[in-house]
């Protein structure tokens, strides 16, 4: 089905940026949860999961930004 001039279709810099913010939630849901978990537990496993996803969390988020500055920057 071909869009029409009326119909609104998602540009690939939001999709971009959505699931980059999507991925960033998750992280952070992923590293709280792994803290918690190492209260509970105190298996060392949950602990290094956390510390990598919320490292990860940081390095997209800071992609992210950089990203959303670089379309910015072209005008996209």
């Amino acid at each position: 089905m071909r869009a029409t001039h009326t119909e609104q279709r998602m540009s690939l810099k939001t999709v971009h940026l959505l699931l980059i913010s999507f991925f960033v939630l998750t992280l952070v849901f992923f590293g709280c949860w792994g803290v918690l978990q190492y209260q509970n537990t105190t298996a060392s496993q949950f602990l290094f999961s956390s510390a990598i996803s919320f490292v990860l969390a940081i390095f997209f988020g800071i992609y992210g930004m950089k990203f959303l500055q670089k379309i910015r920057s072209l005008n996209l």
